[in-house]
């Protein structure tokens, strides 16, 4: 499991993981809750979880298990940040479950010492990869407008971590360039003009007397 804090509520993403990289267990027992996810079994439905899955990323790379299919993120969203106690009782909970479907000899258990793979600051594209995220975001706040970056700041960083910005995201999101990776800034380019810092204005503007900016080709 991970956990991600939104602005106003948090999601918890749930995989199942084999022990052994020789063994197809996980990727099974995987199947068989996806299946319970898809049938919309009562058990799943009482944890109020999507009823649709993400591909697990790590470092922007798709994840596969040893079946060569994407490893499946199920996602729960939850008004308040859960307890230890209350996770590991919601992973038994499921693991149960999915050892009682018919049919499915595979046992998961939960490992409480590892229960959480990510830190507690990680953000959405830690878990779906840049691509994913940027989808969600654009998704939910619908086509990016003039302060965008602004508006939306506080909802981007819960997808992105600051400062770690490529120059396609920034460009994408209009973000300021404090926002980009350092290691990236060398590359900007002319028409990088929204990346600027905030109070600089484009070269063929001025501002006038009254404040108002003015083309100065006009």
């Amino acid at each position: 499991m991970c956990i991600v804090k939104n602005v106003s509520d948090c999601t918890i993403f749930i995989r199942c993981e084999n022990k052994d990289s020789e063994n197809t267990d996980g990727a099974w027992a995987e199947k068989c809750f996806f299946e319970a996810l898809r049938q919309g079994e009562k058990w799943i439905r009482n944890l109020s979880m999507d009823s649709w899955c993400l591909s697990w990323c790590h470092n922007d790379i798709l994840q596969k298990n040893n079946r060569d299919f994407p490893i499946r993120l199920f996602l729960i969203h939850l008004e308040n940040l859960p307890t230890k106690d209350s996770l590991v009782q919601l992973a038994q909970h499921i693991c149960s479950n999915i050892n009682a479907i018919p049919g499915n000899n595979t046992t998961m258990s939960v490992d409480e010492k590892n229960l959480l793979w990510l830190p507690e600051d990680a953000v959405w594209k830690d878990i779906v990869g840049t691509d994913k995220a940027l989808e969600r975001i654009l998704q939910k706040t619908g086509p990016t407008e003039p302060g965008f970056y602004d508006k939306h700041k506080e909802f981007i960083h819960t997808h992105f971590h600051p400062k770690t910005f490529g120059l396609d995201l920034a460009r994408a999101l209009q973000a300021p360039i404090d926002q980009v990776h350092p290691d990236e800034r060398h590359d900007l380019k002319p028409q990088d003009a929204e990346l600027k810092e905030p109070g600089e204005l484009e070269d063929d503007y001025e501002l006038d007397v009254t404040g108002e900016l003015s083309d100065s080709s006009f």
